[in-house]
């Protein structure tokens, strides 16, 4: 769970009726024990949207990420595999491992 270290606060909006699974499953993962282990200060929120009416567009299924450093990432988890939200943190991971060696001290 290495990948979740710089994660400060995670708020998923999500409605569970939705055909995109994503988001469920991120919120599922990012709330184990081993990702409370390797980043004890995250805060994790989560915000059910309810079932759209017949016809009525589906909601949006959001997941917004606050780093160490402040920047909030906001994802569109509807269109996306949970590998791909994995790999919009790993970029801002990298970002910020460079920036810490660069500042010769960790976050």
């Amino acid at each position: 769970m290495h990948w979740a270290r710089y994660l400060r606060k995670v708020h998923v909006e999500f409605c569970p009726f939705t055909t995109s699974p994503t988001s469920a499953a991120f919120l599922a993962q990012i709330a184990t024990n081993k990702v409370r282990e390797a980043s004890p200060q995250l805060q994790l929120s989560r915000k059910m949207l309810p079932r759209p009416a017949s016809g009525a567009d589906q909601p949006q299924q959001l997941a917004t990420l606050t780093y160490v450093d402040g920047f909030e990432q906001t994802i569109d988890m509807a269109p996306v595999q949970i590998r791909d939200v994995l790999e919009e943190i790993d970029l801002v991971n990298g970002r910020l491992e460079g920036e810490a060696q660069q500042r010769g001290r960790p976050w």
